[in-house]
């Protein structure tokens, strides 16, 4: 056994094996965060936003004139009624990044910054907002009311990004790039609100939606192992980035569903 490992150790064939392999350098990975802010306008919606206001009555007392007491005058009762909806939930439907990457090495007469350019956001209703007109419901038929999610709109939101990642070495080529996205904030403010509906609450016709989040992309890339190639090959990485998110904006309502009062299948 000892003869043949020794055979194996002196083959040319293996020799050759090892130096291919030290010239193709080293495979290294990097986790990196590219994050993204954004705002767009929304004025369109399937189903119109709700949110609470404070309605107060005035009431006045009149006294009875065979009391003792004597009269209060400017005296009111007052009531005040607040309702407080549930605010519009946000979630990320699907993804698409569109990327453009390349590589080129750090110029020492220029900063080695990571500024962004701002771009302004682009947003696209995806609901067909005549479609809640086919399925409005005959006050006369039989109905009740339930409390479900009901969705507000689904928006295709589109953000241009750009950024640099440095590396401490020089790279030979980019293998692999898996992006992920993150949504850690996502809020709607009405802006334009209609008049009371006399029930407490007040429908939104317009407003803003606060986006914020990154982009993590986990990146494989191979370095050479011979000295001094970080002066030759590139050690920054630029990108250009479309990102495109779907997102879905639902609240909590009241609805009116038909009731099938004669038994005949339920709702």
């Amino acid at each position: 056994m000892d003869d043949i490992a020794e055979k194996e150790k002196n083959n040319p064939s293996n020799r050759n094996k090892g130096i291919a392999k030290s010239l193709i350098g080293e495979v290294c990975t990097i986790i990196q965060k590219s994050p993204f802010s954004t705002y767009v306008e929304i004025n369109d919606f399937l189903h119109a936003p709700i949110y609470g206001e404070n309605v107060q009555n005035t009431i006045f007392e009149f006294l009875d004139l065979n009391d003792n007491l004597s009269p209060q005058f400017q005296t009111k009762l007052l009531q005040t009624i607040s309702v407080f909806p549930e605010q519009p939930d946000c979630r990320l439907v699907s993804s698409n990044i569109n990327q453009m990457i390349s590589l080129m090495r750090t110029d020492t007469n220029k900063k080695n910054g990571s500024e962004q350019h701002p771009f302004k956001s682009v947003v696209v209703p995806l609901h067909n907002s005549q479609a809640i007109k086919k399925g409005e419901i005959n006050s006369s038929e039989p109905f009740i009311h339930i409390r479900v999610p009901v969705v507000l709109g689904e928006y295709k939101i589109e953000i241009c990004m750009e950024g640099k990642i440095a590396f401490d070495k020089g790279i030979e080529e980019v293998k692999e790039i898996t992006n992920e996205v993150v949504l850690s904030d996502c809020r709607f403010v009405p802006i334009r609100r209609s008049q009371p509906l006399g029930n407490g609450t007040r429908t939104v016709s317009k407003g803003n939606l606060f986006i914020e989040g990154y982009i993590q992309h986990n990146i494989e890339y191979r370095v050479s192992n011979t000295q001094n190639k970080s002066a030759i090959h590139p050690n920054r990485l630029c990108q250009n980035i479309v990102l495109e998110l779907i997102i879905q904006m639902l609240q909590v309502q009241k609805i009116k569903v038909l009731f099938d009062w004669q038994g005949n299948g339920g709702l």
